[in-house]
């Protein structure tokens, strides 16, 4: 793309930004088109002008391969579902199935949940991932709690709150045992 008017001004950093373009990954093989369809009903009107003020590729990446997308899309509850992929990155769940191996306490109990789905109550094991009441189960992983922690303390959903009020974010998104301390 060429610089015009006042971008040729900007400084390199300032350029640079103006090369960003964002991946949106899908699982819905007609968003790939999105720009090409008709868009018919109000709420699509409404999105195209938001849609076009971004540099965006929207790839097709089959459900299945699309772990991020498939473990939200099956997970309860508002807040977590408005969290769309700005949450979990695929090897961010990667390394949550990862822990769940090296935690003996949770590594039974999914055995448990995978024998009997309704053994426990409030939990339930889904495209490799534990729930408790559709919380994300983490596991005893002192290096991943912290860096949710530390993502959702200096997110623009966090703004960079008290322990308090990150402790609240976590609680609404995450479960792990003893997390209240």
């Amino acid at each position: 793309r060429h610089l015009k008017g006042k971008q040729l001004f900007l400084s390199i950093y300032e350029k640079e930004l103006l090369a960003v373009v964002f991946v949106i990954k899908t699982d819905q093989r007609s968003l790939k088109y999105l720009l090409e369809q008709r868009l018919n009903t109000p709420i699509q009107q409404q999105w195209l002008p938001k849609l076009l003020e971004f540099d965006y590729e929207i790839q097709y990446k089959q459900g299945k391969e699309n772990l991020v997308a498939d473990a939200l899309s099956r997970i309860e509850g508002a807040e977590i579902l408005n969290m769309a992929m700005s949450v979990l990155e695929c090897d961010f769940i990667q390394q949550i199935q990862a822990g769940y191996d090296s935690d003996l306490e949770l590594k039974e109990l999914i055995s448990e949940l995978k024998l009997k789905p309704q053994a426990k109550k409030h939990y339930s094991w889904t495209q490799n991932i534990l729930r408790r009441k559709s919380k994300i189960v983490f596991p005893h992983t002192p290096l991943l709690r912290g860096k949710i922690l530390d993502w959702l303390h200096s997110s623009g959903r966090g703004g960079h709150s008290g322990r308090d009020a990150t402790h609240q974010h976590v609680k609404g998104l995450f479960y792990w045992k003893g997390m209240s301390k």
